[in-house]
């Protein structure tokens, strides 16, 4: 399932969540790790968050890791080589060692050794994909990994808390099955959906049904999420749970969507107001310029300059205005013309608004320089607030069919 932009609310809004890097996944929303490398990758990005004071660094005991991750030694030792991109394994049947360390080395690190020794703690760090720690300052205050991911612009992936503090009950495939689970609830958006197996199965990186089947039933996936499916059918409803509560994160969303709908709108308001004009005042304005402009919804519509609405003999005003976007304003048409007989392609205005704003319009139309036409509205709108208007330079009139660099701006 390829990555989705995010929508407005968020499904684990409820439920208390580690930050993980998003490079977790690659860019089909396929898992990038496996086994032991993935458990103690999680593992990490925990004692980050345990460790907050270190900015992305974390001191590493492999006696804790083992009670926490469930693997030996050998194999945690293993994983922290893979996660810096170098892994020691023994070379597969069918491919020459000296190529698969040549593949090995091409791939990106996901952790950086920052010091250890004899004599020293083992001390590591995320890093980014070409090797360097993800350090961030903000004046005397540190990041958290959540805060480092989003300034770096590396992004996140929000892991539940209930899931990372219990690895070692969740080793292979379990983990993976539901990581896998939620991405696909955050994507689409909806802590109730239906997956289609075979899809899953490749998310998470295995091939039977059985090892599906068994990740569904272990204690700890099943209080995050449930899952409906009957033999022998391709697909299986998945609904996510608050692992504490027991409670269903569907009954969670619509007041999600309204705190996020309420959040934008303010966002909106701020905005506007953080504008030297707002958007009433400028529709003000181009209404008394453009009194026979239509309203429609939240846009004006005019004659447009170059195709001048013509459909079918008929006159109809296709150049749309709007005073929510931008500084100013934008404009555009995109007005049907006709449909080529040879080729049976559309054809469409041709009219350039790019680097114009609305009081273009009134530049073109009464034969000034946008510039005159940017200080007009300007007046208008400062008597609209009760200031003093001011001084306009002299309007030189200026031919639009002249080359564009003798029209002043």
């Amino acid at each position: 399932m390829p990555n989705r932009k995010r929508k407005p609310g968020k499904i684990l809004e409820k439920v208390p969540t580690y930050a993980v890097p998003s490079r977790l996944f690659d860019s089909f929303g396929y898992l990038t790790l496996h086994g032991a490398d993935l458990s103690v990758y999680l593992y990490c990005c925990l004692l980050v968050h345990k460790q907050p004071d270190e900015d992305g660094q974390f001191v590493f005991e492999m006696n804790s890791a083992e009670a926490d991750t469930g693997y030996s030694e050998r194999q945690i030792w293993r994983a922290l080589a893979s996660l810096q991109g170098n892994p020691q394994r023994t070379p597969q049947k069918g491919i020459p060692a000296l190529e698969e360390s040549s593949l090995a080395k091409n791939k990106p690190p996901l952790i950086v050794k920052i010091s250890g020794g004899k004599f020293l703690p083992d001390t590591y760090s995320i890093c980014t994909e070409y090797g360097s720690p993800i350090k961030i300052y903000r004046g005397d205050k540190k990041e958290t990994l959540r805060g480092m991911l989003f300034s770096t612009g590396l992004g996140y992936f929000d892991v539940p808390c209930y899931l990372i503090d219990r690895l070692s009950e969740l080793k292979g495939a379990p983990l993976a099955v539901v990581l896998t689970g939620i991405k696909q609830a955050i994507d689409l958006q909806q802590a109730k959906f239906v997956a289609i197996l075979k899809e899953w199965k490749s998310m998470a990186g295995i091939t039977k049904d059985a090892d599906l089947h068994s990740a569904w039933e272990c204690k700890t996936v099943h209080d995050l999420m449930r899952v409906s499916h009957k033999k022998g059918q391709r697909r299986a409803g998945v609904e996510l749970f608050d692992p504490v509560r027991g409670t269903s994160l569907t009954q969670n969303m619509p007041e999600a969507m309204d705190r996020a709908a309420e959040k934008a709108a303010i966002s909106a308001y701020e905005a506007d107001r953080a504008r030297e004009y707002t958007q009433q005042e400028l529709e003000q304005w181009f209404l008394s310029e453009f009194p026979e402009a239509e309203k429609r919804d939240d846009e004006f519509y005019v004659d447009c300059p170059e195709c001048h609405g013509m459909r079918q003999g008929k006159r109809t005003p296709t150049l749309r205005v709007r005073f929510d976007k931008g500084a100013v304003g934008v404009m555009a048409c995109h007005a049907f013309i006709k449909k080529l007989k040879r080729s049976g392609e559309d054809v469409f205005c041709s009219f350039d608004t790019k680097g114009k704003v609305p009081y273009h319009l009134m530049a073109t139309r009464d034969r000034i320089a946008p510039k005159q036409a940017l200080q007009r509205m300007r007046n208008y709108i400062l008597v609209l607030r009760g200031e003093r208007a001011e001084e306009i330079e002299s309007e030189v009139a200026f031919s639009t069919s002249a080359p564009a660099s003798e029209i002043p701006i």
